[in-house]
């Protein structure tokens, strides 16, 4: 499917097996006409986004896919060697049409989806507490109510300004062992995931939690220039000086 838009490409690891008939159910949920509001159906908003974190941004840093502007096609190399069996005439034209660019806008919607008390087996790691029943749940909360904060044209002043990176975390009597793992996690996709789609562009950490972090955590996020955010269930609101300042700087309401 050339010009797939970009958030189908989560779907890499959603067919159950190789059968023909999971392939079809593949096709059919891409032919959707609103891919984002597709996954974060199937997904949730923000298991969504992550789902096109890891392996697509492989294949496009491996030069197999092509992203123009949210729209995804495979490389020449690729096309070329799909299309051998058909002959050279045949091979050529099956190139052009497998990467041709055609523009179309990527909207992007907001807000995630609970999951229910006994919908489906979580698979899980044992460092990532944030994927797991009710910690799930608070974690998508505290996501979207800071995607409340920022005002409609949010992706707009993306493209403009810096780029934000945010970890959030859920806290349960494991500050320190959260606040770690949002440090590595940070530096890790804004070196491995992030800097090279976007050369450049100044990229601004920030931590995000649903618990008030001690003064210890704050200066440490702090002297690795992380900005910390935490926006309770309530819906007050507090962090560091840094992390307030990267969500002025996009505008968000503060």
């Amino acid at each position: 499917m050339p010009g797939l838009s970009k958030p189908y490409a989560g779907l890499c690891l959603e067919a159950r097996d190789d059968s023909d008939k999971e392939f079809n159910r593949m096709l059919k949920i891409a032919r959707h006409s609103s891919p984002s509001e597709t996954m974060n159906a199937l997904a949730g908003a923000h298991m969504a986004r992550n789902s096109v974190k890891i392996l697509p941004s492989i294949a496009e840093q491996l030069g197999d896919v092509h992203d123009d502007r949210s729209r995804l096609f495979i490389s020449e190399r690729v096309a070329d060697v799909l299309a051998t069996e058909e002959g050279a005439e045949a091979s050529v034209e099956a190139v052009q049409k497998l990467v041709r660019r055609p523009y179309a806008p990527r909207k992007r919607a907001a807000g995630g989806k609970r999951r229910e008390p006994g919908a489906g087996e979580t698979v899980m790691r044992s460092y990532e507490p944030d994927r797991v029943g009710a910690r799930f749940n608070a974690h998508e909360d505290c996501l979207d109510r800071l995607s409340k904060l920022f005002p409609a044209d949010v992706d707009r002043l993306q493209a403009i300004y810096d780029l934000l990176l945010v970890e959030a975390k859920t806290i349960r009597n494991d500050a320190r062992r959260q606040v770690r793992a949002a440090l590595g996690q940070l530096f890790y996709y804004e070196h491995f995931d992030v800097a090279p789609l976007h050369p450049g562009k100044e990229i601004r950490r920030l931590a995000l939690t649903d618990r008030e972090l001690g003064e210890d955590l704050q200066a440490f996020l702090t002297e690795h220039q992380i900005g910390l955010l935490w926006i309770l269930e309530s819906g007050k609101l507090g962090g560091t000086e840094l992390g307030l300042a990267h969500l002025r700087k996009l505008g968000a309401k503060v």
